[in-house]
């Protein structure tokens, strides 16, 4: 094809066409990149969060067996400042059963990655919050599986993990 014959408005034709190529096979990319993190056990997130206050965030928490306590590492997701408003945006990644400390635009929250999905836990700002919190330390350190860690802060009982017997 020579494109010094084309007209204007095939030229524009073209390129429309050009245009729609490529955002297939962005998308095509986009699906194989986030099937390779899931078979490696990673969850694709969007986070988009803004605050006046306080800059938003995501976090993991983990346990420190040498100093025995808990921590939060950071996920460093870009952020600007526009009228005074911390705007956040980015995308994170996290696995199977971690446990996630996430500010949003309106809210504190703890969270645990289930079945590729984030599961509210609890609010660590409310008056049980810092019990929670113990809770969530005990089970990053392996003194309780997750499940029993869900249940407890939330009060659902995962009815997978319920004996037969017991449902009757």
């Amino acid at each position: 094809m020579e494109l010094e014959k084309l007209s204007n408005e095939e030229l524009i034709s073209l390129v429309e066409e050009i245009k729609k190529i490529i955002y297939k096979r962005k998308k095509e990319i986009e699906r194989i990149e986030n099937t390779i993190e899931e078979i490696q056990g990673n969850y694709k997130f969007e986070f988009n969060a803004k605050r006046k206050d306080k800059r938003p965030y995501v976090a993991k928490l983990i346990y420190k067996y040498k100093t025995a306590t808990l921590d939060w590492k950071f996920e460093y997701l870009p952020f600007s400042k526009i009228d005074g408003f911390f705007v956040v945006r980015g995308i994170y990644y996290a696995k199977e059963n971690d446990i996630l400390d996430i500010l949003h635009s309106d809210k504190r929250r703890i969270y645990i990655i289930k079945d590729g999905d984030l599961l509210e836990l609890f609010d660590p700002d409310e008056s049980n919050g810092s019990n929670n919190l113990l809770t969530v330390k005990q089970a990053l350190k392996g003194d309780f599986d997750y499940n029993n860690l869900i249940e407890f802060v939330t009060g659902e009982i995962d009815e997978e993990s319920v004996l037969d017997e017991l449902k009757d």
